[in-house]
């Protein structure tokens, strides 16, 4: 993502908040009820693009299962 994106993205989450104050602030209130759900969502979400990750060193050559040789 370069910085003009970036920054668009950062100006439009600055507008919505400046034009909605308390939906922004009750939307936020509901997913921090919900971080524990969230939390494993992510956690799961990360560890599978991590096994992905690995499948394609693997693939690629760049990791081998000869290391306990």
């Amino acid at each position: 993502m370069n910085t003009r994106t970036f920054l668009v993205l950062i100006l439009v989450i600055i507008i919505v908040t400046l034009y909605r104050p308390r939906g922004v602030w009750r939307e936020l209130m509901r997913v921090w009820g919900r971080r524990d759900y969230v939390l494993k969502v992510v956690v799961v979400v990360l560890g599978i693009y991590f096994l992905y990750g690995l499948y394609n060193m693997y693939e690629q050559g760049m990791l081998s299962w000869d290391w306990y040789q």
